[in-house]
């Protein structure tokens, strides 16, 4: 059996992450869509987990000259990417005690802080009349009128003023395309450093020093926004910006009787906290260009793996599932755990980087 060492493991994650910068699979071209109707709906539900359920029933049930446009709210709740490690993003025990919530999403990213003060959009539609670009549009041109000129920063932000106050994130699933974000309105910003763990790398890379001074509030430029305000904004111009008639979407006309099991599934502690609750896996990181990443081994006395855990906030929401799978069973040359302990990968993947920049 071939052995891998650490240093080829993180290399060959690397080269794992095919998509890269997901939102411009288009090329940076704005395609021409063949969308007969745009179907909006507001929900008045403030439950995250009935609310990401309902969703995932729009990725099911979306029509083919359709998009959805699909506006929401959660209260209280911190929503972790789907291959995130919940208590390296949370801190689990202030937010439960505070009586909030921990949701694992379906797509990949980060994680983000959800109050009633914070406004999610979803758009849906099939992968012939999916646009980032045009959903990007539809969001900008909702918040010109209170003097919001937001911008495209980075893989997955809307900022304004250089601030982040829209992260976004994706997934493609038998045809159908699944965009969403978030929209800072007047979130408190000090629940948010309470409950979210952030990667002091991450912070690094983005030049600041913490999760207040990165991100901005909406109604520091307006001080009357509301929700509300923003909800209607984005019914008004998404009929324009896809040039089709905007209807009120009724979900009761579009069933699917998978949603009373995925709220479930959202419910549940195995989907939200995995199975690092049952071990004390000890996790080393590393910040990618593509997002930040933790492993964690474990291996038989022959040194061959029996259990990988990968975990990161890439907008792949697959890559931690190819890397498990590609190296379960394989023996490492690399003693990946020393004493129960994860060894200092970090000078290797300094070394792999010097590597590739001068080859």
């Amino acid at each position: 059996m071939s052995g891998y060492s650490e240093k080829y493991f993180f290399k060959s994650l690397k080269t794992i992450d095919k998509t890269g910068l997901l939102w411009k699979n288009s090329g940076g071209k704005i395609r021409e869509i063949m969308i007969k109707k745009v179907l909006f709906f507001r929900s008045d539900c403030l439950d995250a987990y009935k609310n990401i359920a309902l969703e995932y029933r729009f990725v099911k049930v979306c029509p083919h000259d359709a998009v959805i446009v699909y506006v929401w709210q959660n209260d209280h709740s911190v929503i972790i990417g789907k291959n995130q490690n919940a208590f390296g993003e949370v801190n689990l025990d202030l937010l439960l005690a505070d009586g909030g919530k921990v949701v694992r999403r379906f797509t990949g990213g980060g994680a983000v802080y959800h109050d009633i003060k914070n406004l999610n959009f979803s758009f849906v539609a099939s992968k012939e009349n999916y646009s980032v670009e045009k959903n990007f549009e539809v969001i900008k041109r909702a918040l010109e009128p209170f003097g919001v000129n937001a911008e495209i920063s980075g893989r997955n932000d809307l900022t304004v003023d250089g601030k982040k106050f829209s992260g976004n994130a994706f997934l493609t699933e038998d045809g159908i395309c699944l965009h969403h974000g978030t929209i800072l309105i007047d979130t408190d910003v000090t629940k948010m450093q309470k409950y979210l763990t952030v990667n002091k790398e991450k912070l690094a890379a983005k030049g600041v020093k913490s999760v207040a001074s990165r991100v901005v509030n909406l109604a520091t430029i307006c001080p009357d926004l509301t929700a509300e305000k923003v909800a209607e904004s984005i019914r008004d111009v998404c009929g324009k910006v896809f040039d089709a008639k905007c209807v009120e979407m009724n979900p009761d006309e579009y069933p699917w009787n998978g949603q009373e099991d995925t709220e479930k599934l959202l419910r549940s502690n195995e989907w939200t906290l995995g199975r690092v609750a049952d071990k004390n896996y000890v996790c080393r990181s590393k910040r990618f260009d593509w997002g930040t990443t933790q492993v964690a081994f474990v291996k038989d006395g022959d040194g061959v793996l029996t259990d990988l855990l990968v975990f990161s906030d890439s907008l792949d929401t697959e890559i931690c599932k190819r890397a498990q799978e590609f190296f379960i069973g394989k023996k490492t040359d690399g003693m990946l755990l020393t004493d129960g302990k994860l060894t200092d990968v970090l000078s290797l993947l300094q070394e792999q980087n010097d590597d590739n920049d001068n080859n």
